[in-house]
Order: structure tokens, then C-alpha cells, then sequence
């Protein structure tokens, strides 16, 4: 699993947890006259193909999930696929017109439920959101100009993009409420857009006069951190843990790394035909390991069996439940009833102690309670009043303390 250090977001939002800033490994980009999606080592060496598309723009990673997502404004659709490029999926291909931008919330820790993607469509004027499976689309923002990238800031509950038709970099809440002008004035195109939330910054590339600059995130101390030299300036990423920020330069096809301040600028790759969006990774981290989140929208009467192996899910009554993620793992019971623990699907560390485990229920109106079973749990769900609640819950585990062996207990004994 990735930590990410996305174009839009300084923290990576992970099984629950939030990961600070760290030294990101690789950067992914978008080329829209390649049709592709590339990564590459810092330094710009070791350079890969990782997926096609008839004009890739937007970019973002899952790092839960190893997923890199983008959407396609010749196809209008948002699109996603594994890290090595693998298994390409359309999520979204209904009335998109011109998409532009993305952000992730990984597992919904600004909504408290399921994961979420983040956009923009500049034909529609509009920002939107959906789960991560492009399923429960939702309208934000509407009444924008020309919205380009997007970034979010989930423990602020804020969203943050550029809009190059009203020259101004503007946010919200989450939900869309509250729509602010962050700086709107001396703008002429903005484009790209990332969040330093460790300084409280917010950084974006101006292509009207080809700068990057910045300022603190309510818009004030406005600064100039590269006013020249640059020629088609469009998508930057922070790596506030190295102190480093990356961007691209469609006019003279190259990738660039500066000191955040906009000093040191090194050229990392040249003749990239026409780079847009660019995503930092970093090395692996994983989750949690003793805690399980159970988000489910409930109307009905349902039983969850957990075991090491997996997860079985038995219906009572009324109607089957939906939007079920285990620890950020999608599942569907009503089609597949069990879930195994294990590879793509791996939503429990292999060593908690099942019968230390304790739930606490964050959200929900009827009933949850957790039954210990022989060899694993159970845990009994009943929503009665008319109509689908979502019920957020979180089992939290010891770990298991490893036996030792017949010698050592006879040496503790003083045998």
C-alpha cells in the first residue's frame, strides 16, 4: 500500500488514520498528446508506462486501495486502474462534459462513511462527487467559470480549486456550502492547485504569466515563487517532507522540482510531449492493524460473521444492505456473500486477538452488538424505523502475544 502525497492533499488519509508529511519515492503524471499516464523516480529516472487514454488530464491515487484514478475529457468519463496499470475501469460516463481536476478522500474521513472522489467539469461549471466506485454522484458547486484542479483538506472539511474563467482560486466545504474566494485579484489563468497543510499553504501555477505561487490558506500574504522562465506552467505537487515541490511545463515539455520556497529548480524529464497532472507516492505504510471500520447503509435485519479467513454476511429480514466497506474494502452481499481476508480484498491484519475485541458505534439509530463466537465474531444489525440509515462502526483489537516455547516457560518457571 501507497502513502500518497497528492497535487491536492499534504496528508494521506489512510484506513481511518492520517499519515504526516514524509519523502515521497516516485511521481505519476498525466501527458495529454501521449495519451498515457507515466510514473518515474524522483529524479526522474526509470520512467514506465502505466496506462492509455484518449486524453488523460486529472489525476489522483488511492492509496488504500493501490489505485490510480484520472479523468478523460475526450471520452468525458472518470476513469481508474490498478498501480501497474492493470484492470482500467470506467466509473463515471454520464453527463460529464469537460472534466478536469481530482481529489480523493480515501475512506471518507471528511463524510464518515465510504471513500470519495473529488472533481471538476469545466464545460459544466460544476464540482462533483461520487463514492470511490463512481456509484452515488453527487453535485457540489455549481455556477464556476472554467474549474480546473482541485484539492481537499479533509480534516478542515475544506476543498480548494482554481478557476482560470473567474481568475481566482476559490473553496468550500465539502459539502459544497460556503463557497469563498480565496484570492481573487492579479490572477489572470489559474491552473494547478496543492495544499501544504503543514504550513498551512496553498500553492497554485498561474499560466497567464507562467508563475507558481502561494499564500496562507485564508488568501493573505500572497507570494511570487517562480516569476519567469516558465512557459506553459500547469499541474504542481508538494512534498512538504523533503521541502520540495514538483510541476509541469507543457510548453517546453519537461518536469521541474524546486525548493518549496521556488529556489533550486532542477529539470527532471525533457520531451514529455505534453505533461498536465502530477501526483507524488511514497513508500509503503500500512494501516492500523487493530481496528476494523464497518460502514453500511442499513434497512433491515442482518447478521455479520468475522473470522480470520473473512467475512460472512447472513440477511434476515427486509431489505438487503448496501455501500458495505470493511476497513475501505468494498463488498456487495446481497451478490457475493462471503469476503475473504486475504490479497486484494485483505481488510484485517492476520494476528488480532479476536477475544479482546470491543465495538463502538459511531453513527447509527437501532442496534449493533457484537457477539463473541467460537473462533471469531458476531455482530448483530437491525435497523426497524422505515427508510436506510448508515451505521458507522469501529472493532477495535489487542494483538496476540506469541506462545512461548515449553524451554522458555520452564526457564521463567526457575526449572
Amino acid at each position: 500500500m501507497y502513502r500518497i502525497i497528492a497535487a491536492g492533499t499534504v496528508a494521506a488519509i489512510l484506513w481511518g488514520t492520517i499519515a504526516t508529511a514524509s519523502v515521497a519515492d516516485e511521481f505519476y503524471w498525466t501527458d495529454i498528446t501521449a495519451n498515457e499516464i507515466r510514473r518515474a523516480g524522483l529524479d526522474g529516472s526509470n520512467a514506465v508506462f502505466v496506462a492509455g487514454s484518449p486524453s488523460a488530464v486529472g489525476l489522483a491515487v488511492d492509496a488504500a486501495r493501490e489505485k490510480v484514478y484520472w479523468t478523460d475529457d475526450e471520452l468525458k468519463k472518470i476513469r481508474r486502474c490498478n498501480l501497474d496499470g492493470t484492470g482500467v475501469e470506467d466509473l463515471v460516463t454520464s453527463d460529464l462534459i469537460t472534466p478536469r481536476g481530482i481529489a480523493l478522500d480515501p475512506v471518507g474521513y471528511a463524510t464518515r462513511r465510504v471513500g470519495k472522489m473529488y472533481w471538476t467539469d469545466e464545460g459544466t461549471g460544476s464540482i462533483r462527487r461520487a463514492d470511490l466506485d463512481g456509484l452515488d454522484v453527487e453535485t457540489l458547486v455549481t455556477g464556476l467559470i472554467h474549474p480546473r484542479e482541485i484539492a481537499l483538506d479533509p480534516l478542515g472539511g475544506k476543498m480548494y480549486w482554481a478557476d482560470s474563467g473567474s481568475k481566482k482560486i476559490q473553496r468550500a466545504n465539502l459539502d459544497g456550502s460556503v463557497v469563498e474566494d480565496v484570492v481573487a485579484s492579479r490572477l489572470e489563468l489559474p491552473r494547478g492547485i496543492a495544499l501544504d497543510m503543514t504550513a498551512r499553504k496553498v500553492y497554485w501555477t498561474d499560466g497567464g504569466p507562467d508563475k507558481i505561487q502561494r499564500a496562507d490558506l485564508d488568501g493573505s500574504r500572497v507570494e511570487d515563487l517562480i516569476a519567469s522562465g516558465l512557459d506553459i506552467v500547469r499541474g504542481i505537487a508538494l512534498d512538504p517532507g523533503a521541502g520540495k515541490m514538483y510541476f509541469v511545463d507543457a510548453g517546453v515539455d519537461k518536469i521541474f522540482r524546486a525548493d518549496l520556497g521556488g529556489q533550486g529548480i532542477e529539470e527532471l524529464r525533457a520531451g514529455t510531449p505534453h505533461p498536465w497532472s502530477i501526483v507524488l507516492a511514497s513508500a509503503p505504510l500500512e494501516r492500523k492493524p487493530d481496528q476494523l471500520r464497518i460502514v453500511v447503509d442499513l434497512d433491515g435485519s442482518d447478521r455479520l460473521y468475522i473470522d480470520p479467513s473473512g467475512a460472512r454476511w447472513v440477511h434476515r429480514f427486509w431489505s438487503w444492505p448496501k455501500r458495505v466497506h470493511l476497513n475501505g474494502v468494498p463488498w456487495e452481499p446481497s451478490r457475493t456473500r462471503h469476503l475473504k481476508n486475504e490479497a486484494e480484498t485483505e481488510f484485517l491484519a492476520p494476528d488480532v486477538d479476536f477475544a479482546s475485541a470491543k465495538l463502538t458505534v459511531h453513527e447509527g439509530r437501532d442496534t449493533a452488538v457484537l457477539e463473541h463466537a467460537e473462533g471469531g465474531l458476531i455482530l448483530h444489525l437491525c435497523d426497524s424505523p422505515n427508510g436506510r440509515q448508515t451505521y458507522d462502526m469501529t472493532i477495535t483489537f489487542g494483538m496476540k502475544v506469541a506462545q512461548s516455547s515449553a524451554q522458555d516457560r520452564a526457564v521463567a518457571a526457575g526449572r
